[in-house]
């Protein structure tokens, strides 16, 4: 995203560089593994966002491979795990992107498969099932994000009618305190325990993944035309921005008790790993004109 912004050369060579790694962590059929060795768990969180590096990576080389990778991808994550699971950022947009570039088939039988995911969120409504935590704030927001994003290309009212139903769950996750670190910034606990240096739990203001909350409100504002969640989206986004200090340095979450099981707390984390995720829903949410749903 930042190359398509910038045109900066570096960056696509970096790139270009880090696709090859990725296409490590894969097996011929798509199967998407955590590391290279293709040792450890199948995880079915690997493969959207693996999906969606190689469809912007069609978007900067024009190589259509990356489409063909995109595609295998997905089909080998409902292969493994089925249209239930409640992913991070599935790619709808891949469904426009390969029809038109005449991956006609393809694209059919991937729409069927998000119709699926769609369609079973519908019949979940608010009784979500248990995934590798019972319920959290990155279970709702995805939900209502693929709901709408189904809304957005199929315009069939139910997907909307879906949405609005979870989108009181979702605002639930967060109030409207007046600091920063709490202003709509959904509740989150594990995260600098399971992704910290330091491995406290406590409650996290903010952890990036507040972030899909932000993404919600923002295609909800499309799809509505109520321009008061996309102002909403945009503080949330901001506010995350103080992961990223004046010197460079980043933190992956901001532990916010003063104290967690009578150790002092109230620190950002030193590691600074998945953070830049927030800087991608920064893209998402602040050029919604331009942005990067939209497809080639």
């Amino acid at each position: 995203m930042q190359y398509q912004q910038t045109k900066d050369l570096k960056i696509k060579e970096s790139l270009l560089k880090y696709a090859n790694f990725v296409r490590k962590l894969q097996d011929k059929d798509g199967n998407t593994w955590s590391r290279i060795d293709h040792s450890g768990r199948n995880r079915a969180y690997n493969y959207p966002w693996v999906a969606n590096f190689y469809l912007e990576m069609f978007n900067i080389t024009d190589d259509k491979q990356f489409l063909v990778d995109s595609y295998k991808t997905m089909r080998a994550m409902y292969r493994n795990f089925g249209h239930g699971f409640y992913a991070i950022d599935i790619p709808v947009k891949a469904y426009s992107m390969l029809k038109n570039n005449k991956f006609t088939l393809e694209a059919d039988s991937l729409m069927n498969d998000y119709r699926q995911t769609a369609d079973n969120y519908l019949v979940n409504g608010c009784f979500y099932p248990r995934s590798e935590v019972n319920y959290e704030q990155s279970i709702v927001a995805p939900a209502i994000i693929h709901l709408l994003r189904m809304y957005e290309v199929t315009k069939e009212q139910k997907y909307l009618d879906g949405a609005k139903e979870q989108l009181p769950l979702l605002e639930a996750f967060a109030g409207l305190q007046p600091s920063y670190h709490l202003n709509d910034i959904a509740i989150r606990h594990w995260d600098g325990y399971w992704f910290g240096k330091r491995e406290f739990w406590g409650d996290v203001f903010p952890h990036y993944w507040s972030t899909l909350s932000a993404l919600a409100y923002s295609l909800y504002a499309e799809c509505t035309g109520d321009q008061l969640y996309q102002k909403r989206a945009e503080n949330i986004i901001r506010n995350n921005l103080c992961l990223f200090f004046e010197d460079g340095k980043a933190s992956c979450a901001f532990i916010y008790p003063n104290k967690v099981n009578g150790k002092k707390a109230h620190f950002y984390d030193p590691f600074a790993n998945d953070q830049d995720w927030a800087l991608v829903y920064y893209y998402l949410v602040n050029n919604s004109n331009l942005n990067f749903r939209l497809s080639r």
